[in-house]
């Protein structure tokens, strides 16, 4: 049985763990834009503690808007304030000068709609890490009725805060938080990171 999943703007460590684990993927974007979630969304570590990034989306249709049909906003200029933050925080960061410039570049990538901004953030992370998943994306909407596990829900097999551990840029004056963005295990561990998702 197809496994749901939503897409995911820098998604999180557990997120791409629960992709590595799961076979037949299915990336729903027939279903109506859910606000507030990792389609639009990603948490990173800063000076001041745990920052959420978040891309102003179009919804033509209102809250009836399909995933497929969302918009990248490019009013705002979050692109440049997104990437402010990232280099701010992770500057400092073992791996920052080998991957800084292509975070850089897909940020500031001009794709119009959140599904492929989205997917080719998602195919770069998979080629740097040589993560071992394939998908395709639905043509019509998955009932949550007839899934056992639905990520699309929040759901997550792999809620592992504690259960490993690496330097982050700021851990002298603040405590590990695991489950960041996958960006923030990439950014200090650099190909490393794969271990975090892979048993």
């Amino acid at each position: 049985m197809p496994v749901v999943f939503p897409i995911a703007y820098f998604g999180s460590i557990s997120y791409y763990k629960d992709l590595i684990s799961c076979k037949d993927i299915v990336f729903e974007l027939e279903e109506h834009f859910v606000k507030q979630s990792i389609r639009n969304r990603a948490r990173i570590m800063t000076s001041n503690g745990v920052m959420e990034l978040s891309i102003p989306v179009i919804k033509q249709n209102g809250s009836k808007t399909l995933t497929k049909d969302v918009l990248v906003s490019s009013a705002l200029g979050w692109r440049k304030d997104h990437w402010r933050a990232i280099e701010s925080a992770y500057k400092h960061a073992a791996y920052f000068d080998h991957y800084g410039e292509e975070v850089q570049a897909l940020i500031y990538q001009t794709t119009p709609d959140l599904v492929g901004f989205d997917l080719s953030i998602m195919e770069r992370l998979k080629t740097w890490l040589d993560i071992p998943y394939s998908f395709s994306c639905s043509t019509t909407f998955n009932s949550i009725e007839s899934k056992e596990i639905d990520f699309r829900l929040g759901y997550t097999a792999h809620s592992f805060n504690m259960d490993y551990y690496y330097f982050q840029v700021f851990q002298d004056k603040i405590p590990f938080v695991g489950d960041l963005s996958l960006l923030d295990a990439i950014f200090n561990l650099g190909p490393m990171s794969r271990k975090l998702l892979i048993p």
